[in-house]
């Protein structure tokens, strides 16, 4: 390959991708005490049973974090969030990359077997991501045009254009044999080549998984020999069977926090457990309420922006959440390659919030303090999920907005009601899908749409957004990458389409024998290679 200026760009902005993370969904990395160093077993270890019991929230077929436990990904991201040139720890060893980032030729790891003990080659990489990009809300399947078997090993995959996601999206590509999905992209025999097989498994009770012996990742190989993933729908319950000792660890088997926010200080005080949380930097979804722009009274730009500057956000983590989770006015923290950074957070300022209302017509003309345009008082619903903290916040926005002159009626309802109520449009505030890194996988889903779906509605504010998502993805120099990100998050947030509250934070508690437990960069990623029982 011939390095031109143009080249040597185009290598520069594919290094920048890389570097994003992957999957919508929700990057973190290892908490400040890392418990993830290489360990010995020690003689007194040999006569400790290497069960680890999991207490999860959700079935384990239903979990996408259950996939990484028996399948392997085509990349793997390590814990700087990078994709290094070559992967001990992915099916895609190393890869080149041709013509302007539109080809690209995949090395694979040689003598991988499934479970089942079928090969892992070229010919079923190559259908592995034919099939699961539609349903790994991946975006190369538009570009793609075709893709090449080699040789055993090698894969060229051609697209029509520049496509510089494609290494990170890879990341949530599983490796899978064709006789073991169906056509809507459910897993229906579970042969993976990943560290755990999956010997026994009872729908929303129980799956049993056994070392996988025969292992190709040599150095990623665990010392558990046992994997119980115990389904336990109830946050609180989940809670007493980690003090009780029915489980070893909570808070592993989600990508967002899956215990009440009050007993995690009882926890940390509680002996015989161990309570691990990410540093702040990498804290990456965040917890976000969509605006009716389309249609009612939030068709009014100033009195979005009225709302967004009403709410104090310190406080409610603060006295709500007991400290638990971050503040921020970001949809994605400013740290984050492609994040925020030339634009001004959201934050709390009842005097511009008072000043927006009036800007959109609205006075106090009576001693309940409530608003009022043309002679009728500014009402407002918002709609919200019927869990105990979704409640909690939403009952808290409510008494922010009342103190300058907003009043909301709160809808809290069941999931399948909140669904259809969000995507015909019922509400002027609405609990949204969080914002994930990379910014790219989430502008690409909740980004290109302003129709209404079961996350309220989508953030394609303004027509030109196609173009600009198209650019970040297609651009072959770092500075139109750039660029195109600058004028993105400019349209979105001077539109007040909806506000940030807080980075959500995920929090893991164990019984403290065991060692190895952390936060995986890949959030839907489980890696138990370093866990010993003690």
């Amino acid at each position: 390959m011939i390095f031109n200026k143009k080249t040597r760009n185009l290598a520069i902005l594919l290094i920048f991708m890389m570097v994003i993370g992957v999957l919508a969904g929700c990057t973190e990395t290892k908490p400040t005490e890392t418990e993830a160093d290489n360990q010995e077993v020690d003689a007194s270890n040999e006569a400790v049973s290497q069960t680890l019991v999991l207490g999860a929230q959700n079935d384990f077929k239903s979990a996408s974090e259950a996939a990484s436990l028996v399948f392997d990904f085509m990349t793997a991201f390590e814990e700087n969030m990078d994709i290094s040139s070559e992967l001990s720890s992915a099916l895609v060893k190393s890869w080149e990359i041709k013509n302007d980032g539109a080809t690209y030729i995949l090395h694979l790891q040689e003598g991988v077997k499934f479970h089942n003990g079928e090969d892992f080659n070229a010919e079923v990489a190559k259908f592995s991501i034919e099939y699961w990009g539609p349903y790994a809300n991946a975006n190369y399947p538009k570009y793609l045009k075709e893709i090449k078997v080699v040789d055993d090993t090698t894969l060229e995959v051609n697209f029509h254009k520049t496509f510089s996601p494609f290494l990170m999206e890879l990341g949530g590509i599983r490796a899978t044999l064709p006789d073991t999905v169906d056509d809507k992209g459910i897993v229906v025999d579970w042969q993976g080549t990943g560290p755990f097989v999956l010997k026994d498994y009872t729908k929303d009770q129980k799956a049993v998984l056994e070392l996988n012996t025969d292992y190709w990742n040599k150095e990623k190989m665990p010392t558990l020999q046992e994997v119980v993933w115990q389904a336990i729908p109830n946050e609180n319950s989940r809670v007493m069977a980690l003090k009780s000792g029915q489980v070893d660890a909570i808070g592993l088997t989600e990508h967002h926090i899956s215990m009440p926010y009050a007993v995690v200080g009882e926890l940390e005080n509680t002996s015989g457990i161990k309570v691990l949380k990410p540093t702040e930097e990498y804290l990456s979804t965040t917890e976000t309420y969509v605006f009716n722009y389309k249609k009612g009274l939030l068709v009014d730009l100033n009195l979005r922006k009225a709302i967004v500057h009403a709410i104090d956000r310190e406080t409610l983590t603060a006295k709500l959440l007991h400290n638990v989770p971050t503040p921020t006015g970001h949809f994605v923290l400013p740290a984050y390659i492609d994040g925020p950074k030339n634009v001004e957070e959201y934050s709390y300022n009842t005097t511009v919030a008072k000043a927006a209302l009036e800007a959109a017509g609205y006075k106090t003309t009576n001693a309940s303090g409530i608003v009022e345009k043309d002679g009728k008082p500014l009402q407002l619903t918002l709609l919200a999920r019927n869990d105990q903290t979704a409640r909690d916040v939403a009952v808290y926005l409510q008494s922010n907005l009342k103190e300058v002159g907003i009043d909301v009626v709160i809808d809290s309802v069941d999931r399948s009601i909140f669904d259809e109520k969000a995507k015909s449009g019922e509400f002027d505030i609405a609990f949204t899908h969080a914002w994930t890194v990379p910014p790219v996988r989430y502008m690409q889903w909740r980004g290109l749409s302003d129709s209404y779906d079961v996350n309220g509605i989508g953030f394609k504010v303004d027509p030109k957004i196609d173009g600009l998502v198209e650019t970040v993805i297609t651009a072959t120099d770092k500075k139109d990458h750039d660029q195109a990100w600058e004028e993105i998050w400019e349209t979105i947030y001077n539109f007040y389409p909806g506000t940030s509250l807080f980075v959500r934070a995920r929090v893991l508690a164990h019984k403290d024998n065991i060692s190895g437990l952390y936060f995986h960069p890949r959030s839907q990623t489980i890696d138990l290679s370093n866990v010993v029982i003690n």
